[in-house]
């Protein structure tokens, strides 16, 4: 699936503005032409009307037949059953990985021991030094009242997905180490953390997605904040609690003065409110 998904961005990326036409064929393939006079058929795969992927055939400057457009159709139905496989692995998986974080917040076992032989199981080694950040939408029930007030269910739904797609898929990329927990609109995690530098760029990533999605989901507004770094599993609700505070903190400074700071990070307001000023920036 990663090399199709390749494949497909580079196809994309070198006949982006190559394309003279589309046309559908009996609304089931597309067939394209190029300017250099190639033919492309592009069958969609999909189920139940949700489209997985595109299956993309280069037939050179021949027609295709109807034979063969009804094989490649063929072959979408198997690629179909394959990407369903995948899809149900990779959900099994996800649901792994929240249970373990769910436990580890909530002191779900006995021995620590236990906890560090599921992550080492699921490909991780965060708990021996991390951080507990939290990241929420400020003000989603005014958004759900204005904005989406004549949307339907399933459009909500397809809205949180959406921003926690963006959510997972901007901090694995540079934390590759962490676990996630999804409520309805935000987000819980547990990053891998080694150095007070690390901290800062978790901080930035997590200001990074914040104006992702401001700008996606305008008028909504989106806090984070982030506990100190521990080096024990017992520590991490206090870490949680650390986190849930600067979030809190840096919504009640947006709301009293329309000025914030998008992720504040808990050992700044320890030290800010121990020296009498603690400061926000504009956003």
């Amino acid at each position: 699936m990663n090399e199709f998904s390749e494949w497909m961005n580079e196809f994309s990326e070198r006949y982006r503005n190559q394309a003279e036409r589309f046309k559908m064929q009996k609304n089931k393939g597309n067939e394209i032409f190029m300017q250099d006079g190639h033919r492309m058929i592009c069958v969609p795969v999909y189920v139940h009307k949700e489209y997985l992927a595109y299956l993309i055939l280069d037939t050179g400057q021949l027609e295709i037949e109807e034979t063969d457009l009804m094989m490649i159709e063929q072959a979408g139905s198997v690629v179909a059953i394959e990407l369903l496989k995948e899809r149900e692995l990779l959900q099994r998986e996800q649901a792994m990985k929240e249970q373990l974080l769910e436990d580890i917040l909530l002191r779900r076992y006995k021995d620590e021991g236990m906890i560090l032989q599921r992550e080492n199981y699921l490909g991780y080694d965060i708990s021996r030094q991390y951080s507990i950040f939290v990241l929420d939408a400020n003000g989603f029930e005014n958004y759900l009242c204005g904005p989406l007030k004549n949307s339907s269910e399933s459009r909500i739904q397809n809205i949180n997905a959406d921003i926690h797609e963006i959510i997972r898929n901007k901090i694995e990329t540079e934390f590759p180490q962490v676990l996630f927990c999804f409520d309805s609109i935000g987000a819980t995690g547990m990053v891998k953390i080694k150095n007070e530098k690390e901290i800062r760029r978790c901080q930035k990533v997590l200001e990074a997605v914040i104006a992702e999605l401001e700008k996606e989901y305008a008028p909504l507004t989106f806090l984070a904040g982030l506990g100190s770094v521990r080096t024990k599993v017992s520590q991490a609700s206090e870490s949680l609690e650390e986190a849930r505070l600067a979030m809190k903190t840096g919504k009640s400074l947006a709301d009293g003065f329309g000025t914030g700071k998008a992720c504040l990070h808990a050992t700044t307001i320890t030290e800010r409110r121990r020296t009498g000023c603690l400061s926000t920036r504009t956003r």
